[in-house]
């Protein structure tokens, strides 16, 4: 499949009827995780026959049901497999992307994919994704916990590395982001005022 090519209307319906069983068979499996993975494997199994596997909506809600169950590194899996094999990310998956990427303490990883995602808004004409800046904000938060976690003797050796450790330079980082969704216009959620604190 063509990067950016169109499915035809019958598999975006098929693909949108996946994406509802999908969350029916989550829904069933509740906190049980292979019973979560069996549902997601045979709903994309089902896809594959049903010719709508590239559904961009279905993939959106595998990502973001590992996140929701804190598998991040399996959930970055789903996102590069299925972008691999052509599947066009829809926002949702980015932001469930970047909030992995936040989990695995991936700063540079879900600045990419943030990047990514306000790229692809532009070429399709839509408003970036504040789902997307909100989650690069947890990531600015995680690592600063992360950072402020770390022996004194450690922050020495990166500092002398020239690592900026500093709660300045979190506070500007967390500025910068703010200052790029001002100039996309995008309002600040309650959730962006979260990941600033």
């Amino acid at each position: 499949k063509e990067e950016g090519a169109a499915a035809p209307a019958g598999a975006v319906a098929l693909g949108m009827a996946h994406v509802d069983l999908l969350r029916r068979r989550l829904a069933r499996a509740g906190a049980d995780p292979a019973a979560a993975d069996l549902a997601r494997a045979r709903t994309l199994e089902d896809a594959a026959h049903a010719a709508c596997w590239y559904s961009p909506p279905l993939h959106a809600l595998v990502v973001g049901s590992l996140v929701a169950e804190r598998r991040p590194q399996e959930a970055l899996d789903a996102f590069d497999a299925a972008a691999y094999w052509g599947v066009d990310h829809s926002s949702a998956a980015r932001a469930s992307a970047v909030q992995a990427c936040a989990l695995l303490d991936l700063l540079e990883r879900a600045q990419a994919e943030t990047e990514a995602a306000v790229g692809r808004a532009r070429e399709r004409g839509e408003e970036a994704p504040a789902a997307v800046f909100d989650n690069l904000l947890f990531a600015h938060a995680r690592r600063a916990a992360a950072v402020a976690r770390l022996p004194r003797d450690r922050k020495a050796e990166l500092t002398r590395m020239g690592v900026p450790l500093s709660p300045e330079t979190a506070a500007a980082e967390a500025g910068a982001v703010l200052s790029q969704m001002a100039d996309l216009g995008l309002a600040p959620t309650p959730a962006t005022h979260l990941g600033v604190l």
